[in-house]
């Protein structure tokens, strides 16, 4: 079954012809976006049942104690302190857009949570080695976290 075209290289051609700024490009490349990233979590959440490992916060917000934004990243374990990302770069069509992704993860890491950086793409070619991954993350869990309070997403 032909899949299309990746959502990557959809985003490069846009960007290559100057049509990332045209607003209606811009929001329907929003909604394919946010379908990708919506399939890409559901799938996880299948793969992650199939591992029998426990089950994260979907889309959660983090924040601090006192309520300072770190981040929203696509799961979150708060017992074992480790999140994961899923196509960071692939979500972020702009640099400004791509300055607030990596800022947030970098939050995320300078607070002790580990972060797991996956390509949708593995999900589907490589779920052995997304499990192994994340097994592996879940068992290290993160380095002297700072407590967080997550909120749902």
């Amino acid at each position: 079954m032909d899949r299309g075209c990746p959502v990557r290289e959809l985003v490069g051609e846009l960007r290559a012809a100057g049509l990332l700024e045209v607003a209606p490009v811009r929001a329907a490349l929003d909604e394919v976006l946010t379908a990708a990233r919506e399939g890409a979590r559901q799938r996880l959440a299948d793969l992650l049942d199939t591992w029998l490992l426990p089950a994260p916060e979907f889309g959660p917000e983090l924040r601090m104690r006192g309520g300072t934004f770190v981040a929203l990243p696509d799961a979150f374990w708060p017992e074992q302190a480790v999140a994961l990302e899923l196509d960071s770069d692939a979500r972020c069509v702009s640099e400004g857009e791509s300055a607030w992704v990596r800022g947030c993860q970098h939050r995320m890491e300078y607070l002790g949570v580990r972060v797991v950086y996956l390509a949708s793409e593995r999900l589907e070619a490589e779920p052995e080695a997304v499990e192994r991954e994340v097994r592996e993350a879940l068992a290290a869990g993160g380095v002297d976290p700072v407590p967080l309070m997550v909120l749902p997403g």
